[in-house]
């Protein structure tokens, strides 16, 4: 399952009148971008550590919100940006800012599998990456998935711009279990009413998710695409151990930055 789903069920939110999208969902409002040679698509700007981009701020390519409007934007790439916190800072310093996180070994094995499936990594090679020496067993923190994983690095740089009461943290594992309490915490976090809540799911049990309706009376739901929901291959339990344990300080030090304890790896790790 990819950590994307839980960016679907925010955007579906959306669809409420009081608020207002980005006029062209396909290219990152913060920033004009021209890609390097080595980058294929939208998505590998994101997600390809090769692909480099030159960009510049770009607030006018944000929607104009109305009065009573909340205008939300979603690029999971500005999390893990180096130069993205102070960017937005510039933008609006009293934006709020929702973080969707996953457990971070399922996220990392999850990257690995797009990965796969766009071509840029070969089958059954995540042990290798993860841990390239099983003799010694050590876990290469350079490998980009894994980096990705290590919240806490990143969140130091965005409190350096923002204080802790503009971020909601949302667990993605959360909302593919059960979504609903993730998104009443969302809307109560955004100062709306809670309209989004059961009535709006369906269970997919082919996907393996929930699917969310537009409005209660519909009787089709919107689901993710076949891109979304790729099984997971097998991996050794021992490389599993291996970078559970190697995220364990990562993770402690995530929930004690912000308060929220996601257990993650707990039963993997007895």
């Amino acid at each position: 399952m990819e950590e994307t789903l839980s960016i679907l069920a925010l955007k579906e939110v959306l669809h409420q009148p009081e608020f207002a999208q980005s006029r062209d969902s396909r290219k990152p409002p913060l920033h004009h971008c021209k890609k390097s040679d080595s980058c294929s698509s939208e998505a590998s700007m994101h997600y390809n550590p090769e692909c480099v981009c030159t960009c510049e701020l770009a607030g006018d390519s944000m929607p104009l919100s109305k009065p009573g409007q909340i205008t939300i934007e979603k690029t999971p790439g500005y999390y893990i940006t180096e130069e993205a916190p102070e960017r937005i800072h510039k933008l609006d310093k009293n934006m709020k800012l929702i973080v969707v996180v996953r457990d971070p070994v399922v996220r990392a094995i999850s990257d690995y599998v797009q990965s796969v499936a766009t071509g840029r990594r070969k089958e059954n090679e995540f042990e290798r990456l993860a841990v390239p020496d099983p003799k010694t067993g050590v876990v290469d923190d350079s490998y980009y998935a894994l980096m990705v994983g290590r919240y806490a690095d990143h969140l130091e740089r965005w409190l350096k711009f923002f204080p802790l009461s503009q971020f909601l943290f949302i667990s993605g594992d959360e909302m593919i279990k059960n979504p609903v309490p993730q998104l009443m915490k969302l809307q109560r976090f955004l100062k709306i009413d809670t309209i989004i809540d059961e009535r709006y799911f369906v269970y997919n049990s082919t996907k393996g998710f929930y699917c969310m309706k537009k409005s209660v009376e519909d009787t089709t739901a919107d689901c993710l695409g076949e891109t979304k929901g790729r099984e997971h291959p097998h991996i050794s339990p021992s490389v599993i151990h291996k970078v559970y344990r190697y995220f364990k300080p990562h993770n402690e030090r995530f929930y004690s930055m912000i308060g929220q304890n996601f257990h993650w790896g707990e039963e993997k790790r007895r």
